[in-house]
Protein backbone atom coordinates (compact mmCIF):
# COMPACT_ATOMS: atom_id res chain seq x y z
CA UNK A 1 0.00 0.00 0.00
CA UNK A 2 1.06 3.55 -0.68
CA UNK A 3 0.27 6.65 1.40
CA UNK A 4 0.14 10.26 0.29
CA UNK A 5 -0.06 13.08 2.85
CA UNK A 6 -0.99 16.50 1.45
CA UNK A 7 -0.42 19.36 3.90
CA UNK A 8 -2.23 22.67 3.22
CA UNK A 9 -1.92 26.00 5.02
CA UNK A 10 -5.07 28.06 5.44
CA UNK A 11 -6.45 30.70 7.75
CA UNK A 12 -7.63 28.94 10.93
CA UNK A 13 -11.01 30.67 10.48
CA UNK A 14 -11.40 28.97 7.06
CA UNK A 15 -10.33 25.47 8.06
CA UNK A 16 -13.82 24.24 9.01
CA UNK A 17 -15.16 25.38 5.63
CA UNK A 18 -12.36 23.57 3.83
CA UNK A 19 -13.14 20.36 5.75
CA UNK A 20 -16.86 20.73 4.96
CA UNK A 21 -16.23 21.13 1.22
CA UNK A 22 -13.85 18.19 1.18
CA UNK A 23 -16.43 16.02 2.97
CA UNK A 24 -19.23 17.11 0.61
CA UNK A 25 -17.21 16.83 -2.59
CA UNK A 26 -13.71 15.49 -2.88
CA UNK A 27 -13.99 12.62 -0.41
CA UNK A 28 -16.77 11.06 -2.51
CA UNK A 29 -14.76 11.38 -5.71
CA UNK A 30 -11.61 9.97 -4.14
CA UNK A 31 -13.34 6.99 -2.57
CA UNK A 32 -14.55 5.90 -6.02
CA UNK A 33 -11.00 5.95 -7.44
CA UNK A 34 -9.26 2.72 -8.49
CA UNK A 35 -7.17 1.20 -5.72
CA UNK A 36 -8.72 3.36 -2.98
CA UNK A 37 -8.21 2.00 0.56
CA UNK A 38 -8.80 4.90 3.00
CA UNK A 39 -8.92 8.67 3.25
CA UNK A 40 -8.50 10.98 6.25
CA UNK A 41 -8.66 14.74 6.45
CA UNK A 42 -8.00 16.71 9.62
CA UNK A 43 -7.02 20.16 10.79
CA UNK A 44 -5.02 21.58 13.64
CA UNK A 45 -5.45 24.84 15.54
CA UNK A 46 -2.94 26.67 13.33
CA UNK A 47 -5.06 26.20 10.20
CA UNK A 48 -2.97 23.39 8.79
CA UNK A 49 -5.03 20.77 7.02
CA UNK A 50 -3.66 17.29 6.39
CA UNK A 51 -5.22 15.04 3.81
CA UNK A 52 -4.06 11.42 3.92
CA UNK A 53 -4.90 9.05 1.09
CA UNK A 54 -4.11 5.34 1.09
CA UNK A 55 -4.06 3.40 -2.17
CA UNK A 56 -2.94 -0.03 -3.27
CA UNK A 57 -0.20 1.25 -5.59
CA UNK A 58 2.11 4.22 -5.98
CA UNK A 59 0.54 5.07 -9.35
CA UNK A 60 -2.94 5.18 -7.84
CA UNK A 61 -1.74 7.43 -5.01
CA UNK A 62 -0.02 9.77 -7.48
CA UNK A 63 -3.22 9.90 -9.49
CA UNK A 64 -5.05 10.97 -6.33
CA UNK A 65 -2.57 13.84 -5.88
CA UNK A 66 -3.35 15.06 -9.40
CA UNK A 67 -7.09 14.73 -8.76
CA UNK A 68 -6.73 16.65 -5.50
CA UNK A 69 -4.81 19.47 -7.21
CA UNK A 70 -7.50 19.82 -9.87
CA UNK A 71 -10.34 19.69 -7.35
CA UNK A 72 -8.72 22.20 -4.99
CA UNK A 73 -8.04 24.66 -7.82
CA UNK A 74 -11.69 24.48 -8.85
CA UNK A 75 -13.40 24.39 -5.42
CA UNK A 76 -10.98 25.76 -2.80
CA UNK A 77 -8.63 28.16 -4.57
CA UNK A 78 -9.71 31.13 -2.48
CA UNK A 79 -9.19 29.22 0.79
CA UNK A 80 -6.05 27.28 -0.19
CA UNK A 81 -4.07 29.61 -2.47
CA UNK A 82 -0.72 27.84 -2.01
CA UNK A 83 0.14 24.37 -3.26
CA UNK A 84 0.35 21.65 -0.61
CA UNK A 85 3.46 20.06 0.76
CA UNK A 86 3.23 16.42 -0.31
CA UNK A 87 4.95 13.56 1.47
CA UNK A 88 4.38 10.07 0.12
CA UNK A 89 5.73 6.59 0.52
CA UNK A 90 5.12 2.91 0.79
CA UNK A 91 3.38 1.77 3.95
CA UNK A 92 5.91 0.21 6.32
CA UNK A 93 3.85 -0.78 9.36
CA UNK A 94 0.15 -1.46 9.66
CA UNK A 95 -1.80 -2.66 12.69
Amino acid sequence: MYISNRRYQTDPKSADEVIRRVEDGFAHILSASPGFVNYYCFRNADGIINSISIFNTEQEAESSNRAAAQWVSKHLAELLPNPPEIVAGELGVRR
